[in-house]
């Protein structure tokens, strides 16, 4: 008999509890069984801490994903941007000590998500300087090159 790999079950089980939308539906339905059977008050808790859960949860992957859109625009549309941050990236792989190939890929991975949260929160004290508004600004800039009007339309409407 084989022995199990670990981080391949672990995997399956995170995609199906966490990326599956139906396995939170099917948990819901769970939940409302366990109150429709007695368990009254358990089975609206959980089920309560579920919902509120796969809110938050869905709320921070959009914010992610909008942080890397953001972030490749900003590679694509600048090539000194670009240029700087392939430099410290190759500098940081070099400086790395993984033990393995996957171990260096998951690391960078996890260097680029706070590359693009660090560039998506900016200068707190100037609200307007993050990610969202200078990548509008590359893009709109890109379309009309001449253009000095604000990207947000005459007066900021």
């Amino acid at each position: 008999m084989t022995r199990w790999n670990r981080p391949v079950v672990l995997g399956y089980l995170y995609i199906i509890l966490v990326e599956n939308y139906w396995a939170w539906v099917l948990l819901g339905c769970v939940f409302i069984g366990l109150a429709a059977t007695g368990y009254l008050g358990w089975g609206w808790a959980l089920f309560g801490l579920a919902v509120t859960w796969s809110i938050m949860h869905t709320n921070y992957t959009a914010r992610k994903s909008n942080h890397l859109d953001f972030y490749i625009v900003y590679l694509l549309l600048d090539d000194d941007i670009r240029a700087t941050q392939k430099k410290h990236f190759c500098e940081w792989i070099r400086s790395e000590d993984a033990p393995n190939a996957m171990a260096l890929s998951r690391r960078a991975m996890a260097a680029i998500e706070r590359s693009a949260e660090v560039l998506a929160v900016s200068d707190p004290k100037q609200p307007l300087s993050g990610s969202l508004f200078a990548s509008t600004a590359m893009i709109w800039r890109v379309k009309h090159p001449s253009d000095t009007v604000d990207p947000r339309g005459p007066k900021g409407k």
